[in-house]
């Protein structure tokens, strides 16, 4: 980031192509030297590893493989480091980081929307909270941003070139 060149933003974006019976799912992140004007942008499938698969392929499941994939992607701290900034249009993935996460902690996965039923995509929330955890022993921090989808273009643009070349599924 200009002001700070310690600080890495990394923009994150997942999304969903619902045909019947075959739904894809994609996610991309974004980040570069140059800004966003050409940035370097990585982008994969989703993959079933939740409890049900017919999770597998939604919207929120991709948003946040962006992310968990954008803090696993490299050593961030040995390149100099000290915060990475997730930056994305997915209020899911922002409210569920920072303030939704504790309650789940709290009250064993349990949703608070859906009383009894375990937390949607649990999996890939312990997940991030395992990498969040290892990137604050190596003495980096990481915090969320949430903007708007039209600041966002860069990643988006990405998911959606890998859902129209078929090769996430």
């Amino acid at each position: 980031m200009p002001d700070d060149p310690g600080k890495c933003a990394v923009f994150a974006a997942g999304a969903c192509i619902w045909s019947p019976g075959n739904p894809r799912a994609g996610w991309a992140f974004c980040y570069g030297a140059d800004g966003l004007r050409n940035p370097l942008s990585y982008e994969g499938p989703v993959r079933a590893k939740g409890p049900a698969t017919s999770q597998a392929q939604l919207n929120s499941r991709a948003e946040l493989h962006a992310v968990v994939a954008a803090l696993k992607f490299r050593k961030w701290p040995a390149e100099g480091f000290h915060t990475l900034v997730i930056v994305t249009d997915s209020f899911y993935v922002v409210n569920g980081a920072t303030a939704q996460i504790k309650t789940w902690l709290q009250t064993g996965w349990k949703s608070p929307h859906r009383p009894g039923q375990t937390v949607l995509d649990q999996d890939l929330w312990e997940t991030l909270l395992e990498e969040i955890k290892c990137l604050k022993g190596e003495g980096m921090a990481v915090e969320f941003w949430r903007i708007a989808l039209h600041w966002n273009m860069a990643s988006d643009a990405a998911v959606k070139a890998a859902l129209s070349r078929n090769d996430t599924t």
